[in-house]
This record gives C-alpha cells, structure tokens and sequence, in this order.
C-alpha cells in the first residue's frame, strides 16, 4: 500500500509569522485545495491513495460536506482523531502510516499546497531509488536547523527504517524526539531530531536530499543529494505533463510547498484533464 498523508484540523491558534502564505487567516485556509489534490494525486501517483487524518471538530465546518462527498466518489480516505490539542499538535498525525505495517511507500504532504513539476520528478525519483528517507527544499529559507527537512515535503519507506529511529509507536516517537508538543513547529522539529540526529549512519548512506526552487543551499547534514540530472531522468505521461504546465501556468507553486489557492478555473481545467 502507498499513502499520500496530510492532517486537517481547526487551528486555536493563529501564526502571524506565516508571511509565505497569502492567504493566513482566512477561514477554511486549509480546505481550499481538497478538492483539487483528489484530482491532482491521481495523475501524479496512480498507485497512491489519498489520507487525510483529522480532527473531530472539522465535522462542524460548513465545507464537511464536501469532505463527504468526495470519501462517496473518490477512494479518499479520513481518518478522525478525538485527541485534544491546543496548538499546532494535530499536524504531527500525518506520519501516522509510518507505523502501518501494509505501508510501502509514505509521501507526507501539506493540504494547503500542490506539487510542480520539480517536487514531483524529485519524489518519484526517491520513489524509485534505493534510499529510504527524503526531503525536498524549496523556498531559499529551507535550510539549515530547524528546516534542514520539511514534514510537507518529505518520503518514506516505513518498511526500510530502523527501529532505533522508529521506536515502537507512534506515541513513542512523539515522546523521543517531541521537545515541546505545544510549539508550531513541533511536527516538524521531532522529524528533524528522528531521522537527521539519531542514527548518523543511516542518515548518511539512506536520507536522500533535494534542493530545487529558489533553494541553493547544501545541506548542513551528512547525507546523499540529488542533482538536477536525477530529476532530469524522470519522464511525464501527457496527462501529467497538461497538469504541471497548468500548474506553471497558474502560478500555483513556484516553489514546492508554497501555499495557493486551486479552486476556480484551474480545477475546472484539471477535471477535464
């Protein structure tokens, strides 16, 4: 089984510091997409099934209904958390699949974002590589600690990880590498810790790094990197190739992981595609 994993859930708080996303703030922020990336995911990962992890409360937000409609028509996948939470916790649920045993492969990505060409030829290069861990850096703040690997843009092979790294659980992971489970960034910091300072060995010869985008930084951990001649090996089927060229077209992600908006006249395109 092959899981394309986000996280849903009605923010508490809201993060200022978010000055990449034009559209912080705003109500259903994290809704706008939905609808697209059923759509989007299909054409890019075929063989990937689509999760959503989410809490209990999004089931009083007036846009439910599509969520809905979209498990009826589509082989989306929900699955409901009662777990409180006061913060950004709930973002930390996507990786959940790591420790489902019928997992192969885990792409752990943001709901209010959509892949472009290069984010997708870096992950269906690691898809079929020999590495077991990756991240894609994007924006020219993506590196160095605390964002030397994004949650949103990184890849799994749950079967190939150690156990010293995995620990047994998904709450026993939390428990190692979470320092505090209340900061925004928490989901983020304990994949850090987990796969970048834990087992220096693995690390070294299994995480596989791309920087693309507006990112020219090496990174500033022993590791494996791709080159553009990597991506470059990856070839479109058309489909794929109408859509990311609508992507481009659109202006939707300039760099992977950059928040947009995918509702309007590209969603009516890509249905036709």
């Amino acid at each position: 089984m092959n899981i394309i994993s986000y996280s849903l859930f009605e923010p508490k708080i809201q993060h200022n510091h978010r000055f990449w996303d034009v559209n912080n703030g705003e109500e259903n922020r994290y809704w706008f997409n939905i609808e697209s990336l059923c759509i989007i995911n299909k054409i890019l990962y075929p063989d990937f099934t689509m999760r959503i992890y989410a809490s209990e409360n999004i089931k009083n937000n007036k846009s439910y209904s599509v969520l809905e409609k979209l498990q009826q028509e589509t082989d989306l996948q929900v699955y409901f958390s009662d777990e409180e939470y006061s913060n950004h916790e709930p973002a930390s649920w996507r990786i959940k699949p790591l420790w489902d045993s019928d997992v192969d492969h885990l792409l752990v990505r943001d709901l209010d974002s959509i892949p472009n060409i290069d984010e997708y030829k870096a992950t269906r290069y690691f898809l079929d590589s020999d590495y077991t861990v990756s991240t894609i850096r994007s924006h020219e703040n993506h590196y160095q600690y605390p964002c030397r690997m994004l949650i949103g843009l990184s890849s799994f092979k749950p079967k190939e990880i150690p156990e010293d790294i995995l620990r047994s659980d998904f709450k026993s992971f939390r428990a190692k590498y979470t320092p505090d489970e209340n900061k925004w960034d928490n989901d983020q910091i304990t994949l850090i810790k987990a796969f970048t300072d834990t087992n220096a060995v693995f690390t070294m010869l299994n995480f596989l790094d791309f920087k693309i985008n507006n990112q020219n930084n090496d990174p500033d951990f022993s590791c494996q990197s791709g080159s553009r001649e990597d991506i470059d090996t990856i070839e479109l089927t058309n489909q794929q190739e109408q859509l990311l060229c609508l992507v481009d077209e659109y202006k939707l992600s300039d760099w992977a992981g950059q928040p947009c908006d995918a509702r309007g006249s590209f969603f009516d395109k890509i249905k036709n595609i």
